[in-house]
Parts: structure tokens; sequence; C-alpha cells
């Protein structure tokens, strides 16, 4: 029998994030590593954004937050995820997609035989 997760909030205090007694810190640092990796490939600014389902976010004193982070890495809760991608697609000076799919396909590792 799994453990239900989602009954378990979530909380960055002193560097670390947890979800109830789990630390998932590394998963969250993960996402910022691989976000910085994508924006020096593409020369463009690129922002992590993790989205925890279910579970509750609680910022400091315990109160609950619409949103937590960890250094760049922004956390927000599921169901906030689209208007969050919206807000953050509409940036001045943004390249076209089509220069960024360029870019990615010059740039990314090519693989054999898939």
């Amino acid at each position: 029998m799994g453990v239900v997760l989602r009954r378990f909030p979530v909380t960055v205090r002193a560097g670390r994030v947890r979800h109830g007694d789990r630390d998932v810190t590394r998963r969250i640092t993960s996402a910022g590593k691989e976000a910085a990796a994508v924006s020096r490939a593409l020369g463009v600014p690129v922002v992590a954004i993790v989205a925890i389902e279910g579970a509750r976010l609680l910022g400091p004193h315990g109160r609950p937050a619409t949103e937590l982070a960890l250094g760049p890495v922004r956390i927000v809760p599921a169901y906030r995820l689209p208007a969050v991608l919206q807000a953050q697609a509409h940036v001045p000076g943004q390249r076209r997609a089509a220069a960024l799919v360029a870019t990615a396909e010059r740039v990314r590792p090519h693989y054999m035989g898939r």
C-alpha cells in the first residue's frame, strides 16, 4: 500500500524542500540545473518551474502560500501552472519560437538510432 503524499505539505526552510517528512531538495535543484544548461545552450533565460500536484504549499510561519522558491526554481501548485506559464510567456524582447527551435536543433547532441 502506497503512501498518499498529497496530504503532506510542501515547505522550504533553511535551503531544503520538504514534502511532509521527505527531503526532495535534490529533485528541485536538478530542475534548476537542467534549466541553467538549456539557458546556456540556447542563449536565453530559462526559468525552472516545478508543479506540485495535490499537496499544499506552506510558506514561512506555516501559512499557506501560492508559490515557493528554492534559489531560481519556482514551486507552484499544479492548478496554477497554466496561469504561471501564460504570465511567463509574455517577456518583452523574447525570441520567436522558430528561432529557438533552430538554435536547439543546432546545439543539441545528435544521437544515433532512435
